[in-house]
């Protein structure tokens, strides 16, 4: 015997799975900026300034299990994070990782030890 709906109740089919996934991911992914951001000053890594600051993933965030892991995140202005092409951890990643392992490199080798370990689990 099927029970009728209320106003209230919502049906829980699989596309109601995945919209409330991706609202808390969304979520989840505000909070992770913020966090990366003020653990680096509320500035850019690289030239310190304070002015359209994102947080960048160094592994891609498709990688759930690296989403959201503040060892995962930077801090970069527009410029570095997009749009040089002399550094920026989009258009020139090998400048970008360089700078990290010289750089940041106690972060670098968390994430990185991090990667090593989830990429041995998962072969």
């Amino acid at each position: 015997m099927s029970k009728e709906l209320t106003n209230k109740e919502v049906k829980i089919t699989k596309k109601e799975i995945a919209r409330r996934e991706r609202l808390s991911n969304a979520k989840k992914l505000k909070e992770w900026s913020i966090a990366v951001r003020a653990r680096d000053g509320n500035s850019c890594s690289y030239c310190h300034a304070t002015k359209y600051v994102h947080a960048h993933h160094i592994f891609p965030k498709e990688i759930k299990e690296f989403r959201f892991d503040i060892d995962n995140g930077i801090a970069l202005c527009a410029k570095h994070h997009k749009y040089s092409i002399d550094f920026s951890a989009h258009k020139n990643s090998v400048a970008f990782i360089g700078w990290m392992w010289n750089n940041r490199d106690n972060q670098f080798e968390r994430i990185t030890d991090k990667y090593y370990a989830w990429i041995n689990k998962n072969a």
